[in-house]
């Protein structure tokens, strides 16, 4: 049996091959879009599904020309500290 990494790999791998974009970024993107619109569909609780999503996004937002690559990544500890708290919050509310 495939390892979770395999799996998660595996996954962007059938993603990529599978967009027609023209360009490397347009492929990613597409890949990306095409795994999220899965993902929200069908896959909410695969977490293989997740970790190859969010591994798109990141490509997509890092490769793309657009501010929010350089955006998100100038807020990012913001982002990840908001995510902890949350994440804390809801544990301790159960």
């Amino acid at each position: 049996m495939a390892s979770f990494n395999e799996r998660v790999t595996a996954l962007i791998n059938r993603y990529l091959r599978d967009a027609t974009g023209t360009t490397a970024n347009a492929k990613v993107e597409e890949a990306f879009r095409a795994i999220q619109a899965d993902r929200q569909h069908s896959c909410l609780n695969d977490s293989v599904t997740a970790a190859a999503e969010h591994y798109l996004f990141i490509r997509y937002v890092t490769g793309s020309d657009r501010l929010i690559g350089t955006a998100y990544f100038t807020m990012s500890p913001l982002i990840n500290l908001g995510y902890h708290i949350i994440k804390e919050i809801a544990k301790a509310s159960g």
